[in-house]
C-alpha cells in the first residue's frame, strides 16, 4: 500500500477523534475528509479505532489492537507513538507520530523540584522506550508506561495511598481554603445584588451602600482568617510527590 493511501485510511478512521493523535493524522493528511465515506466508527479505549472506510474495515491502533484482532504486524522500534493500520483484516503498515517535548517542560520540572517536590512521576500510554526517553529528557524521576486510561486512574490511587496522614492533611487544608474563597465570592455578590435591588426601589440609603462595599470586604477578610485556625502540621518537603501526565495524552 502506498504511503498516501495508508495515511488516508488512517486519517478517515480517526476523523471523529478529538485525541491529539487523531488530530495529528488529520493534519498530516492535509485534505478535507468526506464524512460520508466513513461509517460505524468504534473506539476501543487504550487500543485504537475501527471504522468502515469506503466499505473497507479499517483498524488503526497500537500493538494491543493488532493482537486483539489476531493480525500479524511488523514491530516498529522508532521513537514515538506507533500506529498500526489494518484493512479488511490484513496488515497494511504503520505510522509513527513523534512526541514533541514542550519548550518549557524541563524548566517546569526543575521549578517543581526547586519548590520542594522531590519525586515526579509520569503516567503515559506510550511505549516503555519512548516514555523512558521523554522522562530522561525532561527530568522526571519515575515513569509508568503502556497504561490504559483505567490503569492511570488505578496508579494515581496507588500513589495517593502511599501518602501519610500529614500529606493528606495538607490536601484538606487546600480544599478548605478553596471553600472559603467560594463562600466569600457568593456572600459578596449576594450583598451587592441585594443593595442594587433595594436601591432600585428607593429603600437602600448611603449607609447601606457603604456596608455593601467596606463592610462586605471586612467580613470577607474575617471569614478568610478561619484558614489560619487549622491543625498545625509539619510537612517534610522531600516526602511529597507530584504526578504528571504528558499534554499529548
Amino acid at each position: 500500500m502506498e504511503k498516501e493511501e495508508l495515511l488516508a485510511y488512517a486519517a478517515m478512521a480517526e476523523c471523529a477523534s478529538s485525541h491529539p493523535i487523531g488530530k495529528s493524522l488529520q493534519q498530516a493528511y492535509g485534505k478535507p475528509i468526506d464524512r460520508n465515506r466513513v461509517r460505524n466508527i468504534y473506539e476501543i479505549s487504550g487500543h485504537g479505532v475501527k471504522a468502515a472506510v469506503d466499505g473497507h474495515i479499517v483498524a488503526v491502533g497500537n500493538d494491543k489492537l493488532m493482537k486483539q484482532m489476531k493480525i500479524s504486524y511488523v514491530p516498529c522500534h522508532i521513537m514515538g507513538a506507533i500506529l498500526h493500520v489494518a484493512v479488511d483484516g490484513r496488515y497494511a503498515g504503520h505510522i509513527v507520530i513523534s512526541d514533541v517535548i514542550k519548550p518549557h517542560a524541563r524548566q517546569a520540572i526543575a521549578a517543581l523540584k526547586r519548590n520542594g517536590i522531590k519525586q515526579t512521576v509520569m503516567l503515559t500510554g506510550n511505549t516503555r522506550r519512548t516514555a523512558e526517553n521523554i522522562a530522561k529528557d525532561v527530568g522526571v524521576d519515575q515513569v509508568y508506561s503502556e497504561l490504559l486510561p483505567a490503569d492511570k486512574v488505578n496508579k494515581v490511587e496507588q500513589l495517593l495511598a502511599r501518602k501519610g496522614e500529614k500529606e493528606k492533611l495538607a490536601f484538606l487544608l487546600s480544599r478548605k481554603c478553596l471553600r472559603i474563597v467560594y463562600e466569600n465570592i457568593v456572600f459578596a455578590l449576594g450583598i451587592k445584588f441585594l443593595c442594587l435591588g433595594l436601591g432600585a426601589v428607593g429603600i437602600a440609603n448611603m449607609w447601606f451602600a457603604i456596608f455593601a462595599d467596606v463592610g462586605v470586604m471586612i467580613l470577607a477578610i474575617l471569614n478568610a482568617i478561619r484558614a489560619l485556625y487549622a491543625p498545625s502540621v509539619s510537612i517534610k518537603k522531600d516526602s511529597r510527590k507530584m504526578v504528571l501526565q504528558p499534554q499529548s495524552e
